[in-house]
């Protein structure tokens, strides 16, 4: 946190509950079993996580059948209340903590056959179903985190259930992530700025950069947003109108004025405009669970960061063009200048940025190429950026520059180079074939 502070960087902790948080499932029965064996039963129950007599089968996402804590036992508040108190003291002497996210997304049919949620539905008037726990346990933290003076950031589901908003009252900012066409949930944003929400744009196909950067089961990355997400596509992307992002299918297959118009995508409300002031901004994430090391941090993260900074602190002309060709054709020359601020200004200082003795591992760009009329021809998606090609299965490597002349029985090995010579992916171009 000093760290962070002494860079003027706001540390916001996140404990995703109810839904993937089996870790502190676990981790509370370890200690209701070890202060139960003590004989001390009403301190073992003060913070535990789960109704032992539930036998409620589900699968989360990640297929798990134990990561939802119990959202009708008391002891879960308690739990929530402590949490929020530790994190106080821990950020008191260098950042005091005044934002907490509880993240609320994915909960996946926990509950159902649980008595602790069967006698709260029948005691609770406002209750019916399970269906309306998660907006019981978001009203319930919220009336929490209210207490302990801390703003509450949430996931996008825990507001808007089944495209239904919901409304809880407090100090409250929803991050929406969310905005898959085919799942009918691009409205997502919308829908609850004009229902008085603050929102922060996290829309998974253009700001989770925890998916793939190319196309290519040799990419780093889980394409279930998306096949890809490049630089160009983190550029285009226009926050101030999500409804200027619908391009594609999460297959790469083009949406339609037709898929639009038939209901494909689901409801799409406009935004209202004393509404637009609820949205705050964007925010990039990149999840760890396959990134072992700074390196693959980096590779994952840059330079598409950059690109996110651009659109979160610059709204350029051509976001205010409405005639979707103009846009698009804006936009490209718009997208020529920044990849070449890119490879000529910022991809070098990547290069001499060094932090305990490195420089950053930013994923340096593939080569396109092709023959034609016996020769060679390559670019890449950043001016200035170094092409190399090898003909002799990577024992010597040439610096390409113009078209080469090269022979038709022999395969051609392609890379980028950085300035401190570190290497891309090398692809192969079969010379036969072309």
């Amino acid at each position: 946190m000093r760290y962070a502070n002494e860079r003027h960087i706001t540390v916001i902790p996140e404990f995703d509950m109810p839904g993937h948080a089996r870790a502190a499932i676990y981790a509370m029965e370890s200690r209701y079993r070890k202060l139960k064996a003590e004989g001390k039963i009403n301190q073992a129950q003060q913070y535990r996580l789960l109704d032992p007599l539930d036998t409620t089968q589900y699968k989360s996402v990640q297929l798990y059948s134990n990561n939802a804590i119990n959202v009708c036992l008391d002891s879960t508040y308690n739990f929530v209340d402590t949490l929020l108190t530790q994190m106080q003291k821990i950020h008191a002497d260098i950042q005091p903590l005044k934002t907490i996210h509880l993240g609320g997304d994915e909960i996946a049919g926990a509950w159902v056959n649980s008595p602790a949620c069967k006698k709260l539905i029948s005691d609770n008037k406002h209750l019916n179903s399970t269906e309306q726990l998660g907006e019981y346990f978001f009203n319930k933290v919220t009336q929490i985190s209210t207490q302990h003076k801390l703003e509450l950031h949430a996931y996008g589901d825990a507001f808007d259930h089944k495209n239904q908003t919901i409304k809880i009252k407090g100090n409250l900012v929803a991050q929406v992530w969310n905005s898959i066409w085919e799942w009918q949930s691009g409205g997502r944003a919308n829908r609850l700025v004009n229902a008085g929400y603050d929102v922060i744009l996290s829309n998974a196909p253009y700001l989770y950069l925890d998916q793939p950067q190319e196309a290519s089961p040799q990419e780093r990355g889980n394409p279930w947003a998306t096949r890809f997400i490049n630089t160009e596509k983190v550029f285009s992307f226009t926050p101030t109108d999500v409804y200027k992002n619908i391009d594609i299918f999460q297959n790469g297959t083009k949406i339609t004025n037709e898929d639009i118009t038939n209901g494909s995508l689901g409801s799409l409300p406009p935004i209202k405009p004393a509404a637009a002031k609820h949205i705050l901004g964007i925010e990039a994430a990149v999840f760890g669970e396959t990134i072992r090391t700074d390196e693959q941090l980096e590779y994952m993260i840059y330079p598409r960061l950059i690109a996110v900074a651009e659109r979160a602190w610059h709204e350029d002309n051509w976001e205010k063009i409405e005639n979707k060709a103009q846009r698009n054709k804006a936009k490209h020359t718009a997208w020529e200048e920044f990849a070449n601020r890119l490879g000529k200004k910022e991809l070098l200082l990547m290069d001499n940025y060094h932090n305990h003795g490195n420089s950053i591992h930013y994923r340096l760009p593939m080569v396109g190429a092709k023959v034609v009329n016996g020769k060679l021809i390559a670019n890449t998606e950043y001016p200035a950026v170094k092409i190399q090609y090898s003909m002799d299965n990577g024992s010597h490597w040439l610096d390409y520059s113009t078209p080469v002349k090269i022979s038709h029985d022999k395969k051609v090995l392609l890379r980028t180079s950085s300035s401190n010579n570190r290497y891309s992916r090398v692809t192969q171009l079969d010379i036969a074939q072309e």
